[in-house]
């Protein structure tokens, strides 16, 4: 199945709403070939001077055709549009489940402009496959038929160049104007994503630019890629304009070889003068009609493109669904041989890892870098591959060593996690989290906003609100991948220390390098070169020896030192 017609199957949920678009279209420009046509024979009737009586009727038909083709027009834009907007509502929820299947592994090969705008431009687009491709071509196809029969059975020789006219409009025209345009579309592509990364490197790195003072060179590069899509975009236009010209020389060919073959017929009887009006009228209706057809040839080539970028997301979906084994419902965590690796990997990152977490346990993964902790964590949430058997609390959430703060309040950043609250049950989990006192400060307390990434945070108090998320969404198991990195020995400390206090009776698996943590856990998982290598207690692993009992000394050394140089006097140096 071709991506297009992927993408048409989402798009087109309301067929009969479509399918009714399509003929009240259809009637729409019936009447306005229809208006031109009987103006034509009412005109050329009216200057025979004939009773006025005889010219009732297509006055009349004048009135009717002039109001129908207004009110039909609507009717299609109402019916079309809401039809359209029901099948945008359905590829939107397709597209957000297929980017959850795949986040946040499968999101790493996307750079943010070019997530931004697939997940935004790009569905968005999507409207134009039914609103101004199918329908106006659907219509164009219909009322051409209609025309080039009413002709042929007037004068089958018009007929037949009216056919073979509409014809090369219906189709060669529109495909002459895609492969011209071909290559401009696939530059306005490139050209817009990299406007759009461009914003979102300006927003994202906003405050340094400022501080840097690289605000207008900055300012000058965005320009630049400006009028790169300018200059694609008026390339685009050229190609319209050219399609455009295509149509008027049809519609020409065809008013020329109407009134050639139509003069004939009326010297000789065969169709009356005021025909000939009429058969060389409707081809400048019709042809305004088939006039908007380079631009359905332009918008095809586009949704093409857009076809293409959002079946990219929807297979990426598809091979994790086969790619990635089922986990079974477990209260804790139970795994048998279990192996992993990251996508794209040749080899297995963790190796015949055999455990169990009973409900309520708190459990430290330790180990050197590299050594698979956090492979470990994502292969738990479900993140990752894995051959074996495992199964896992689906009651599960899980807190990275940088988490996203989003740029709103306080209250809805909380909310991300827990969904609805009341004010008092935000208040309780940030009091969890030891946030209390730092949400008394802020000038609107929960209304408070926290700028792009929180930049109005410190480190810990970012990782705390992230946990205060985290506990608002009420899972029995809470997977935590570093939650300290990067924070100060104090900070981390602290943060840590509120963790364990918060998460009694949670089932809480802990990724982490620093072993005063791992000292409070219920079992402690030392994994060495993707190897479980020891599980026990603090005490029982520094009895046994090994990578933990050699990295607790190490650190205890490093903490000592630390403790001195901090009760030195100000301004006592220290000689190395």
């Amino acid at each position: 199945m071709s991506a297009v017609t992927q993408l048409w199957k989402e798009v087109a949920t309301d067929k009969r709403g479509l399918r009714f678009a399509a003929l009240i279209g259809g009637f729409a420009t019936f009447s306005a070939v229809a208006l031109l046509g009987v103006s034509a024979w009412l005109i050329s009737s009216a200057a025979e001077m004939p009773p006025v009586l005889t010219l009732t009727v297509a006055a009349v038909s004048v009135r009717f055709f002039a109001l129908s083709r207004a009110i039909f027009r609507y009717v299609e834009r109402l019916l079309g549009h809401n039809a359209a907007l029901k099948g945008l509502t359905n590829l939107r929820v397709t597209v957000y489940e297929s980017l959850e299947k795949i986040t946040p592994i499968g999101l790493r090969r996307f750079g943010r402009g070019d997530f931004f705008a697939r997940i935004g431009a790009d569905v968005d687009s999507a409207l134009d496959l039914p609103l101004r491709i199918v329908l106006p071509w659907a219509q164009a196809a219909l009322v051409t038929v209609a025309t080039v029969a009413f002709t042929v059975w007037l004068i089958p020789s018009i007929g037949l160049v009216m056919a073979t006219t509409g014809v090369v409009a219906l189709f060669i025209v529109p495909v002459l104007v895609r492969f011209i345009a071909s290559r401009s579309d696939r530059a306005l592509a490139e050209v817009r994503s990299d406007v759009t990364q461009g914003v979102v490197a300006i927003t994202d790195n906003s405050s340094e630019i400022l501080m840097s003072g690289t605000g207008t060179s900055a300012l000058n590069s965005l320009n630049q890629r400006d009028q790169a899509v300018n200059s694609e975009l008026r390339k685009q236009a050229w190609n319209m304009g050219l399609g455009n010209g295509m149509g008027v020389v049809l519609q020409g060919v065809a008013v020329v070889g109407a009134l050639i073959l139509g003069i004939p017929a009326v010297t000789s009887g065969r169709m009356t003068p005021v025909m000939l009006a009429v058969v060389a009228f409707l081809p400048l209706a019709l042809f305004e009609i088939l006039a908007q057809l380079p631009s359905t040839a332009i918008a095809w080539k586009n949704i093409q493109g857009v076809a293409d970028r959002i079946s990219d997301l929807q297979n990426d979906s598809e091979d994790s669904d086969s790619y990635y084994p089922s986990v079974p419902e477990a209260a804790g965590v139970q795994a048998q041989r279990v192996s992993s690796r990251w996508p794209g990997s040749d080899s297995d990152t963790l190796h015949d890892l055999s455990f169990s977490v009973l409900p309520g346990d708190h459990i430290a993964i330790v180990g050197p870098s590299g050594s698979g902790k956090s492979t470990l964590a994502y292969t738990l949430m479900g993140y990752l591959p894995f051959t074996g058997s495992l199964s896992v609390n689906p009651s599960r959430v899980m807190l990275s060593q940088q988490s996203h703060i989003f740029d709103t309040t306080i209250r809805n950043n909380i909310q991300i996690g827990g969904g609805e609250m009341s004010t008092p049950a935000i208040e309780a989990v940030i009091n969890r989290a030891s946030l209390t006192q730092w949400l008394q400060q802020q000038p609107e307390g929960l209304d408070t906003e926290l700028g792009s990434f929180g930049a109005r945070m410190s480190g810990g108090e970012k990782q705390r609100l992230a946990f205060a998320r985290l506990l608002a969404a009420h899972k029995e198991l809470l997977i935590l991948d570093e939650p300290t990195e990067h924070l100060d020995f104090e900070t981390a400390e602290a943060l840590e220390r509120e963790i364990w206090n918060s998460t009694t009776g949670n089932t809480t698996i802990m990724v982490t390098h620093r072993l005063t943590a791992a000292a409070r856990c219920t079992r402690i998982f030392e994994i060495v070169n993707g190897h479980i290598t020891a599980i026990g207690t603090h005490e029982e692993l520094m009895h046994i020896g090994g990578w933990y009992a050699a990295t607790w000394q190490a650190q205890e050394s490093q903490l000592h030192m630390l403790a001195t140089i901090n009760r030195l006097p100000v301004g006592v140096a220290v000689r190395q």
